[in-house]
């Protein structure tokens, strides 16, 4: 009898990127896996679904699918309040998680402590080996993992706009790091080729500042040079960037977007040894072989 396994990663968008091959692996595994997500990221779950790397979708805060039940087992790829709260309303009684923090160890059943894993692994190689975990302990063997294809769009999700050769994500907030808008500018006026067009995609909380001085510079006036200012939907944001022809953006949801989509992405890191170094959150388990190249923040 296969047995069921809710995966649960409610989060952000690039979070949920790097925890698709980790769903995926579970479902190789023989197991029948319903993906638990937040609100916010629904659009990237249903994008994986309809890749077939899952069989349901669970949304927080929506009714669970029926056949979810106590015997469920319960897969947390992060220690959220969101997954307890779904986990505890299911009465689930076999839980596995990160032992992270001392509470977690009151949350689950079983669990995975990963010394210095924050720093020394990538985020998709430690939710590999939560799912490795749990299959152990399930009695079973985790087959060998092969990187994922990159994702195809469903033909209904239809960008808003045309898709640019270049796309610039002038994002700011949360561990992710960020250049002034200069040396953005700087920087593409030595990559792009004359007559490539260009999307500036501004969002964060600094968004007002970022489209001001994009404004003052002058670049806007150009030929063939857009501002993009949002989506209506995050499916619109993954159609538009799956179609882009190179991306340009911190480590942010969109850079590990379009890295699944199969998009060849310039990524902005730290050097300073942090929980935002490349180490950790580069685009991560999917082996189109589309290059990912690094670009060092210094200061």
């Amino acid at each position: 009898m296969i047995e069921k396994v809710l995966v649960s990663r409610c989060d952000r968008l690039g979070d949920l990127v790097l925890s698709l091959p980790a769903a995926a692996l579970v479902q190789q595994a023989g197991f029948d896996v319903t993906l638990h997500c937040s609100s916010y990221a629904r659009d990237v779950a249903f994008w994986g679904l309809a890749n077939g790397l899952y069989r349901e979708v669970w949304v927080a805060g929506q009714t669970p699918p029926a056949g979810l039940d106590r015997d469920t087992w319960g897969l947390a790829l992060y220690d959220s309040k969101i997954t307890m709260e779904a986990f505890r309303h299911l009465r689930l009684r076999r839980r596995f998680g990160p032992y992270s923090k001392l509470p977690s160890y009151l949350h689950y059943d079983k669990g995975l402590r990963q010394r210095r894993s924050r720093v020394a692994k990538s985020e998709m190689a430690y939710n590999l080996d939560l799912v490795r975990g749990l299959i152990a302990w399930a009695g079973g063997e985790a087959p060998v993992f092969r990187p994922l294809p990159a994702l195809r769009v469903p033909a209904d999700w239809q960008a808003p706009r045309p898709s640019p050769d270049w796309v610039a994500v002038l994002s700011s907030g949360g561990s992710a790091k960020n250049w002034p808008v200069a040396d953005y500018l700087a920087w593409l006026s030595d990559h792009r080729k004359a007559g490539d067009s260009l999307d500036f995609l501004v969002q964060g909380v600094d968004a007002q500042a970022r489209r001001q001085a994009l404004q003052d510079s002058g670049i806007l006036q150009e030929s063939g040079v857009g501002l993009v200012e949002g989506f209506d939907s995050v499916r619109h944001l993954i159609a538009y960037l799956a179609g882009a022809g190179q991306i340009l953006s911190s480590s942010t949801g969109p850079l590990h977007i379009a890295h699944a989509a199969g998009v060849p992405v310039y990524g902005l890191y730290p050097e300073a040894p942090l929980v935002e170094t490349f180490a950790r959150w580069k685009p991560d388990g999917y082996g189109h072989g589309v290059p990912v190249t690094k670009i060092a923040i210094t200061g």
